[in-house]
């Protein structure tokens, strides 16, 4: 109900968006390394590829995504009798993501309203471009990371 909404009965409504690239990237690695996956194994293009593929993902679907590429790369590691595990490659990864529509995907015109709700009614926590953590001095960092990801 609109009642509850209103200031004094919540101080503060918040909008966190789907995350943007940073953000993707933050949670991949997050994942990855929880499944003890060394990180730094993939390149710069490798990232790109990875965040650029999984846009519109949320972090449980990325989460997901991850487990599912760990498993491929175990499972492939037992065909070929492998003694050391291998780091999921792109390719799997991207195919995990791919696997399962997001929900973005599965509910467009909601997620939009939703946004444009959240515009207009609540505290934007998270730039579309950034890191919600690094706040609004995050635009140098935003800038660096996307002239790396261009070039």
């Amino acid at each position: 109900p609109v009642e509850m909404t209103r200031k004094g009965r919540l101080d503060e409504i918040f909008f966190v968006d789907t995350p943007g690239t940073l953000q993707r990237k933050e949670i991949f690695e997050i994942h990855l390394k929880h499944r003890a996956v060394d990180t730094t194994k993939y390149s710069k293009e490798d990232w790109k590829t990875i965040v650029k593929e999984s846009e519109g993902y949320v972090g449980a679907e990325i989460e997901a995504a991850v487990a599912e590429a760990v498993l491929q790369a175990y499972v492939k590691d037992l065909k070929e009798k492998k003694t050391q595990p291998s780091v999921p490659t792109v390719r799997q990864l991207v195919n995990a993501v791919k696997s399962s529509p997001s929900m973005v995907q599965k509910s467009g015109a909601d997620i939009e309203k939703i946004r444009k709700w959240g515009r207009k009614h609540a505290r934007n926590v998270c730039s579309l471009a950034g890191n919600a953590e690094y706040g609004e001095d995050s635009s140098e960092l935003v800038e660096t990371f996307r002239a790396e990801m261009e070039s």
